[in-house]
């Protein structure tokens, strides 16, 4: 057009055409015409090998649905996600699907192909472009899967729920129920007000559950009579009741499970079922399902009916236990917040295993110093048996004694060098122990002539 560098373009240099020809044109074999090479965008585009082509996809999104593809093993997936067939579609088929679903984007470059299916002979066309265009032919691809995924996972996840608050009304009735834990609690308060006698702290009618957990920390003075720190917790392990610990133990036992629960993870799955319920009857009502093979009223109009009335049943259980963690708190006169309901739980699981630990080692304190106890006694009795040292004695028969030894070794040698062919140093070392020998003969006759 006017104005742009094609309108004002110099004119070409002379080309020979006939070489041009000759060189870029396709021998055919058979006496054939020859078939000029295309160039890109003239006529001949549709002769364009596959691989020049241009490609609708990504080589990584196109990896991706191919990979998809692969798992799928050859099942019919566009069909069975229309129909929502069960016995082809499992939970982690889903999470896959939505992942290879067409994006808005993909929809859009898809639509012509599926108009005018000759248009994929202009384009690299696949497996993946394949499997993305029959998708799009779904009706409301993406609320289906999530409608038929909240079908797939609601029985399990409703049954977890459901164990959670078992576990949670189990650890609030054991701490109720429990004849230790209070006798554990008082003596604690003892010790308190013993040691806050006098201060505005003193004379306490009660205490936090926080304040369990700062036994452990509270740590003895050190003199020199009691060089060996110990905690408050010890302490108290150690001026309660025989197996105060054991029966701590058995009390609490439903307590360690729900230590680890939230109360109100558990309000929130139940608050994402009635939201996904919700939503699955707005889709119900959607004029866009019903089509020739389309399954889905028929597999999720019924079943949310029933899966209703178990939402309902499961909501009567959560108030229940969140009931029951108010008047937890009430019972221990502590405030209650609902963001925090199960921390009472854990405060006290903590303390009940940390009393545990300081029993175990109050025990092994004691036989550690029972074992010293008796180590020294048995050290004094042997002592006392041994008697006084007596005076070593003197003469010649000490040094004779020390000669013995002396001799065999100068014979050991003697007769390592024999055996090694090493007869000039056996010579000598029996040169050397005779020279020996002879010297303590000699001192012993002089020794026993002079008495």
């Amino acid at each position: 057009g006017k104005g742009t560098l094609w309108a004002s373009l110099p004119k070409a240099p002379p080309i020979d055409e006939a070489a041009l020809r000759e060189l870029f044109t396709v021998k055919a074999a058979g006496g054939q015409k020859p078939t000029p090479a295309p160039v890109s965008g003239g006529a001949g585009g549709s002769a364009v090998k596959k691989e020049q082509q241009p490609a609708l996809l990504d080589v990584k999104r196109s990896n991706q649905i191919q990979i998809a593809l692969a798992k799928f093993k050859g099942r019919g997936i566009p069909a069975a996600v229309l129909a929502l067939d069960e016995t082809v579609l499992k939970q982690d088929d889903i999470a896959r699907l939505r992942e290879c679903s067409p994006s808005p984007e993909e929809v859009e470059m898809l639509s012509p192909f599926g108009e005018d299916p000759r248009l994929k002979e202009t384009v690299r066309w696949g497996p993946a472009e394949s499997f993305l265009l029959d998708m799009t032919a779904v009706p409301r691809l993406s609320q289906r899967l999530a409608c038929f995924l909240s079908k797939l996972t609601f029985e399990q996840r409703k049954k977890d729920a459901e164990a959670q608050v078992e576990a949670i009304n189990k650890a609030v009735q054991c701490l109720r129920g429990s004849k230790t834990l209070p006798l554990l609690l008082a003596l604690v308060l003892q010790v308190g007000n013993a040691l806050n006698a006098g201060t505005p702290r003193g004379a306490a009618a009660g205490f936090t559950s926080e304040a369990l957990g700062k036994l452990a920390e509270t740590k003895s003075t050190v003199s020199d009579a009691r060089p060996a720190q110990t905690s408050l917790l010890h302490y108290v392990a150690r001026v309660a009741p025989a197996e105060s610990s054991k029966q701590l133990r058995l009390e609490l036992r439903d307590l360690e499970e729900a230590a680890t629960l939230s109360s109100a993870g558990v309000a929130e799955e139940l608050d994402g079922l009635c939201k996904e319920l919700d939503a699955l009857g707005s889709e119900l009502s959607s004029p866009e399902y019903g089509g020739k093979g389309d399954g889905f009223v028929a597999a999720l109009g019924s079943w949310r009916g029933a899966a209703a009335k178990k939402v309902e049943a499961l909501r009567g259980r959560v108030e229940g236990m969140l009931s029951g963690l108010q008047q937890l708190h009430a019972y221990w006169g502590e405030a209650y917040v609902a963001s925090e309901a199960e921390a009472l739980l854990s405060r006290v699981h903590s303390f009940a295993a940390s009393f545990g630990k300081a029993c175990r080692d109050n025990e092994r304190e004691d036989h550690m110093r029972k074992k010293r106890a008796e180590a020294k006694a048995a050290a004094a009795k042997r002592a006392q048996a041994k008697g006084p040292s007596r005076p070593s004695q003197a003469g010649a028969a000490k040094p004779a004694a020390r000669a013995q030894p002396a001799a065999r070794s100068a014979m050991g040698n003697i007769q390592m060098s024999l055996k090694r062919g090493e007869f000039e140093d056996m010579k000598k070392l029996q040169s050397e122990l005779q020279t020996k020998i002879q010297s303590r003969r000699t001192y012993t006759a002089g020794a026993h002539g002079g008495r």
